[in-house]
């Protein structure tokens, strides 16, 4: 049996997710918007996560942040991201001999 997974978020629940945590609250519009198509386009592979985490932080004034280097902020907002948003799908393939 062969076994394939595909990752997928939506702009609804990085939308939700970012208003719980109170992130990208110093952000335009535009910005926003930007991260949304970002999420839109992308199929929420780490690097896609990082770029989001990335974008959440330039555009947020949460205190705890302050408690972070900059790799661990970013992978605690990728691990929100992976909880939250990233939605994995299986596929599976009978294979027969």
């Amino acid at each position: 049996m062969k076994i394939t997974a595909f990752r997928n978020w939506s702009p609804d629940r990085m939308r939700k997710l970012c208003v719980n945590q109170g992130w990208f609250t110093c952000g335009t519009n535009k910005q926003y918007d930007e991260m949304m198509d970002y999420v839109r386009a992308h199929n929420a592979s780490y690097e896609d996560m990082a770029i989001v985490a990335s974008m959440i932080i330039e555009n947020s004034n949460n205190s705890y942040f302050a408690d972070y280097d900059d790799e661990g902020l970013i992978a605690h907002i990728m691990y929100w991201i992976e909880k939250e948003v990233v939605i994995t799908l299986f596929n599976f393939e009978a294979t027969y001999k």
